[in-house]
């Protein structure tokens, strides 16, 4: 991959912490499309050139816009936010992003998503139903979330989220209508001949802004660096993950079955959630909400199976549904989609076993590949 090895956007030397470091370039990043190289400490006297600090070339002037670093709490609950909060508001957002324009609604428990839930053109959901929807994904993980909304929470949602059934850690969302964070104050539940009980009172209310502002697209490009540091105090930089994956046009049909317009529609939705989703990952959706997450398996069909099992004990319905793979497929992993009726994949292809995958779909599924893959660890 062309962009993976050109490391010219990484300087040799970097200044971070007061410490100098060397670069070692990699391969490439998390995905092969990302540039990355590692950092190593090293002595300044070994080095004949001048260092770069690392806030120049990762932050210092591009911080612009932002977006989780700029949060508002505006209600702390008990103690504010946790790391885990934070860091599910900023997962939530690398996937909500791409449905910025849209009620959605992302319900995240240890950065992964329990469930999530889009309006679409043939399913209709205004933001309460982008909430319920996304927590019937799978309830029992959703408990202890974070919730996170594309569009101003109004009190109708917020009412659902303190009906009393549904214990929720953080809500975030870009704004709140009036009277909106009085809910999540002051709501309590009656009870016959009980003291009336006030509802989640811990809860903490976060608005985060400029959402509209997250690249999303390679053509987008990027303002910032990614940095991964290491035990040892190593560090790798790497660009940040961005997609090709806009419309069909950026897909190729593999298969003699063509998705139809519904399917292509939650094809690109299933993507969306799966590269923000821990590898290895796969993502089953139907009518713009998220039935089931496999995640963090070290072989994807035990992702697989993971998947259609928590679908099924949910009794989500899964013909006509879709699946979305972070990295390729092998022929074995057909088998179990064929037996549970889904009827579409995306995922990213070039497996020597392309052939024979395309084989075991037949005329039944309608797979697409993207030619890039979404890690993410």
């Amino acid at each position: 991959n062309e962009r993976a090895e050109d490391d010219s956007i990484f300087p040799s030397l970097v200044l971070f912490g007061g410490a100098f470091f060397k670069k070692e370039p990699k391969r490439y990043g998390d995905n092969p499309h990302q540039a990355a190289c590692l950092y190593v400490p090293t002595n300044k006297n070994e080095e004949n050139q001048t260092a770069v600090p690392l806030g120049e070339i990762a932050y210092g002037y591009k911080m612009k816009h932002l977006v989780v670093g700029g949060a508002k709490e505006l209600k702390t609950g008990k103690q504010g936010l946790s790391v885990t909060n934070t860091r599910d508001m900023d997962r939530a957002l690398r996937i909500l992003k791409y449905f910025r324009d849209e009620e959605a609604c992302a319900v995240m428990k240890h950065l992964n998503p329990a469930g999530l839930a889009v309006n679409t053109d043939y399913k209709s959901r205004e933001l309460v139903g982008c909430f319920v929807d996304a927590w019937d994904g799978d309830p029992r993980a959703a408990f202890g979330s974070v919730v996170v909304f594309t569009q101003p929470v109004d009190k109708d949602t917020a009412g659902a989220i303190q009906d009393g059934k549904h214990y929720v850690e953080v809500v975030a969302a870009p704004g709140y209508e009036e009277g909106v964070v009085g809910t999540f104050e002051n709501t309590v539940i009656k009870r016959a001949g009980k003291k009336d009980k006030k509802v989640n009172p811990r809860i903490r209310v976060v608005e985060v802004p400029n959402i509209d502002k997250l690249p999303r697209y390679i053509e987008d490009g990027y303002d910032r660096l990614e940095m991964i540091q290491l035990d040892d105090g190593s560090f790798f930089l790497q660009e940040p993950y961005l997609t090709k994956v806009k419309s069909t046009d950026d897909v190729e049909v593999i298969t003699p079955k063509t998705p139809l317009r519904s399917q292509w529609e939650d094809l690109r939705f299933s993507w969306y959630v799966c590269q923000g989703t821990r590898s290895n990952a796969v993502t089953i959706g139907k009518e713009g909400k998220m039935l089931a997450v496999g995640t963090g398996r070290q072989d994807r069909v035990g992702a697989i199976e993971d998947a259609i099992r928590k679908a099924k004990q949910y009794e989500h319905n899964l013909y006509g549904a879709v699946l979305a793979s972070d990295g390729f497929m092998l022929g074995d992993n057909i088998k179990p989609l064929l037996e549970e009726g889904i009827s579409a994949v995306i995922q990213p292809g070039g497996s020597l076993s392309d052939e024979k995958l395309i084989e075991a779909c037949g005329d039944k599924i309608a797979m697409v590949f993207t030619g890039e893959r979404c890690f993410i660890h």
